[in-house]
């Protein structure tokens, strides 16, 4: 519902000099509006503070519902991150398909390349009758443009520090406590975690250092607690380097491609325990911290719905973190003592 003191669009249009038709036009980047005009009504709806009433907009059904009375939704990702099998990737676009229309949604992937023009892709998910966006994984000039983008509101499906949207995520320090209690529970004296970083660092990295060090200094006195390796990702050197000098007798890795290379140089004698556990049938049985993506789904599309009711658009006043723990996943990389 639109609040008592916000800007309408005929008043903005009286601003402009404008047409009220004109101006629905511009905002919605209607080719048939001149260039300058369209910058001029942009500038002018962020300096009121204009934001579109999209409640009242998708009751009346002007230009977004579809079919059934479905809302169209944006699955907004990086072209090699939706040709991965899982994780934000081809099954997860899978997930989100079978989850929308239950929720009253339609949804329809874009997929972003490197070359791509950013603000031509956003105007044409606008064209197309998106009602809001969900994004995957998204490269820098993609979430800078996205930043600047007020028309539909957004939810974000991964922890992006330069994306200040509303986010639907797994909580990366709960899934290390996890991996850590059940190693414990199975017997092991010597916990070593492989947290790793990325390039550039990102939040995520810093939290899961945390809660190995929080739990390495729980559990074991100072002289008896093994560093936790941190170094860049898909770095086989250092991994093995740190297995070698602090021979741990369990660990808590990034991937299961750690423990690929732990079966490949070490007989794969070193139990082994995921953060990012897999159903895929080639990794099903590494044991670790798994992530209920239907949940997140679910979740995602009902934060969406009250954006979307709501007219909440851009980037919020406080973006919101809905953090969702995982669950173990059993397997026969850690054997009980």
């Amino acid at each position: 519902m639109r609040g008592m003191n916000q800007v309408t669009l005929r008043e903005l249009a009286a601003h402009l000099g404008l047409g009220k038709s004109t101006v629905q036009r511009a905002l919605s980047g209607s080719s048939k509006v001149k260039k300058s005009t369209r910058e001029r009504v942009e500038k002018a709806a962020r300096e009121m503070g204009y934001q579109p009433d999209l409640y009242f907009a998708t009751l009346s059904g002007h230009r977004r519902r579809v079919g059934k009375n479905l809302l169209r939704v944006c699955y907004l990702t990086h072209k090699s991150v939706r040709r991965r099998p899982a994780k934000k990737g081809v099954e997860y676009f899978s997930l989100l398909n079978n989850c929308a229309a239950s929720k009253g949604f339609e949804v329809f992937c874009v997929e972003v390349e490197d070359r791509s023009r950013p603000e031509m892709i956003l105007r044409q998910i606008w064209q197309k009758g998106a009602s809001g966006i969900l994004v995957g994984d998204l490269s820098e000039p993609m979430t800078e443009a996205l930043r600047g983008f007020n028309k539909l509101p957004v939810i974000c499906l991964i922890r992006d520090p330069h994306l200040p949207f509303h986010t639907v995520r797994f909580s990366v320090g709960q899934a290390l406590r996890l991996c850590w209690t059940q190693l414990q529970a199975r017997g092991y004296q010597r916990i070593g975690c492989a947290v790793q970083r990325h390039d550039p660092e990102l939040p995520d990295d810093v939290d899961r250092l945390g809660a190995a060090l929080a739990m390495s200094t729980r559990s074991y006195p100072s002289e008896e607690r093994i560093p936790p390796l941190c170094d860049l990702l898909h770095d086989p050197k250092g991994f093995s380097h740190w297995l070698q000098r602090y021979e741990p007798d369990a660990v808590i890795g990034y991937n299961a491609g750690l423990w690929w290379q732990c079966k490949n140089k070490h007989g794969a004698q070193i139990p082994f325990a995921c953060l990012h556990a897999s159903p895929d049938p080639v990794n099903r049985h590494i044991s670790g911290s798994r992530e209920d993506y239907r949940l997140q789904v679910e979740l995602s599309f009902r934060q969406l719905d009250v954006l979307i009711r709501n007219g909440e658009v851009g980037i919020p006043v406080q973006n919101d973190h809905l953090v969702i723990d995982t669950f173990w996943q059993e397997g026969t990389s850690t054997p009980f003592v």
